[in-house]
C-alpha cells in the first residue's frame, strides 16, 4: 500500500512539473509575440490579474522542496558528495547548452533573448548559474530561479552533513524564512523604501521562496508516513504553515482591495501565489498520473531552459519574414510550442538522460530516470 501511494505521488509530481513549465511558456509566449505583432489582448488582460509565469515558478519551488530531501542517501560527507554530484549532472549540462543557445540568439538575432549580446565576464558568471555572486546580470531573466534553487540545495547540504531533516525541522525552517520575509517587508514599510511588501526585491523574493520550498519538504515527510496520501492527519506545524499562507494571502488581498479597490495591482500577488499553492496541494491530492503527464514532466526542465530561446528566434522570424503569417497569435503559438517541445525532447534524450546516468555512476538505460 505504501509503495503504491509513493508511485502515485511521483506520477502527480510529473503532472505538476509539466503544468508548471507550460504556465511559464504561456507567459513568455505573449511577451515575445508582442515583439512582432499586436499583443494578444486576452492573455495580456489575464496576466494583469494573475502572473502565469510566477505561478508556474512557485509550483516548481514547492515541487523541489518536496522532492529534494529524498535525494540524500543518509547524512555526512559521503552522502553530501553524492548529492552534489547528482545535482551537478542533473542541472548543468543542459543548462550550459541553453546558455550557449541564448548567447547565440543574442549575438546573431536582433532583439536577442533579454537584450544585447553579453560580454565575456557576464557570460562566464552566468555559466556558474549564480551570476549575482559576481555582480553580473542574468543573460536569460527567468534563470534567477536557478539561483534560488542552488541556495536551497546549499542549505539542505549543510543540514544533511550533520543531521537528518524531518518534518518538524522542515516546518520550523519554513516558518523561520516566512518570518524573516515578513520582518523585512515590515522594515521596508517603516523605513519608507517600500510602499508595500517589496514584491520585486530580490532578498524578499528569496526569503519567501525558500520558505515555500521548506514547506514542500515538511509536506513530503508527512506523506512518507501515510499509507494513502491525505492532508487530514498532517502534523500540526505543516498544516498550520499552509493555512497561514492562504489566510495571509486572503487577508492581504482584502486589505489591498479595501484601500485600492478590486484592481489588478491590489490582487496580483495574492492571486498568483494563492493559485500556485492551491494548485500544488490540489494536484498532489487529487490528480492521477499518466503517460502525458510523465512525458511533459520528464521534459519540463528543458522546456523551462529553452522555451525563451525558441520564442526569441520565432519573434525575430515573425518580424523579418511577415509573409510567414507568424503575426497570427494562433500560428505563432502552435509553431513555438512544437519547436520548443522538439528541442526539449532532443535535449532530454541526448543530454539530460545520459548526464543523469553519469551522476548516478552508471550507463544510460531505457528506463525513465528520477528527477
Amino acid at each position: 500500500m505504501v509503495a503504491s501511494a509513493q508511485n502515485a505521488r511521483v506520477a502527480q509530481l510529473d503532472t505538476l512539473r509539466g503544468a508548471a513549465a507550460l504556465l511559464v511558456f504561456v507567459l513568455h509566449l505573449g511577451q515575445f509575440h508582442a515583439r512582432a505583432a499586436d499583443p494578444f489582448d486576452a492573455l495580456l488582460s489575464l496576466q494583469q490579474w494573475l502572473d502565469l509565469g510566477r505561478t508556474g515558478v512557485v509550483v516548481f519551488f514547492l515541487i523541489s522542496g518536496f522532492v529534494m530531501p529524498g535525494s540524500f542517501a543518509g547524512t555526512g560527507v559521503q552522502a553530501g558528495a553524492l548529492f552534489v554530484r547528482r545535482r551537478f549532472f542533473r542541472l548543468y549540462p543542459a543548462f550550459w547548452i541553453s546558455l550557449a543557445a541564448a548567447i547565440a540568439v543574442s549575438v546573431f538575432l536582433t532583439g536577442g533573448v533579454d537584450g544585447p549580446a553579453p560580454t565575456l565576464p557576464i557570460a562566464a558568471a552566468n555559466a556558474t548559474m549564480a551570476p549575482s555572486l559576481f555582480g553580473q546580470k542574468q543573460i536569460v531573466g527567468i534563470f534567477w530561479t536557478l539561483e534560488i534553487e542552488l541556495l536551497f540545495y546549499a542549505l539542505l547540504l549543510c543540514i544533511y552533513l550533520f543531521m537528518q531533516l524531518n518534518g518538524a525541522r522542515a516546518a520550523l525552517l519554513a516558518f523561520a524564512f516566512m518570518g524573516l520575509a515578513a520582518a523585512y517587508a515590515a522594515l521596508g514599510r517603516a523605513m519608507g523604501w517600500a510602499e508595500r511588501a517589496p514584491l520585486d526585491d530580490r532578498l524578499f523574493q528569496g526569503l519567501i521562496h525558500l520558505s515555500l520550498m521548506f514547506g514542500g519538504s515538511a509536506l513530503r515527510f508527512h506523506w512518507m508516513t501515510q499509507a494513502q496520501p491525505r492532508y487530514a492527519g498532517a502534523p500540526a506545524l505543516t498544516q498550520l504553515y499552509f493555512l497561514l499562507w492562504l489566510a495571509g494571502l486572503g487577508g492581504a488581498a482584502l486589505l489591498q482591495a479595501r484601500s485600492e479597490g478590486l484592481t489588478p495591482g491590489a490582487l496580483h500577488f495574492s492571486l498568483t501565489y494563492g493559485a500556485a499553492i492551491l494548485t500544488f496541494l490540489a494536484v498532489l491530492r487529487f490528480a492521477k498520473g499518466g503517460p502525458i503527464g510523465a512525458y511533459f514532466g520528464d521534459r519540463s526542465y528543458s522546456i523551462y531552459l529553452f522555451h525563451v530561446v525558441v520564442l526569441a528566434a520565432m519573434a525575430w522570424l515573425a518580424y523579418v519574414a511577415p509573409e510567414l503569417g507568424l503575426h497570427s497569435f494562433a500560428l505563432f503559438a502552435a509553431a513555438s510550442f512544437a519547436l520548443t517541445l522538439a528541442v526539449a525532447h532532443a535535449v532530454y534524450e541526448y543530454v539530460e538522460r545520459p548526464a543523469m546516468a553519469l551522476g548516478r555512476g552508471r550507463r544510460t538505460t531505457m528506463h525513465r530516470a528520477p528527477a
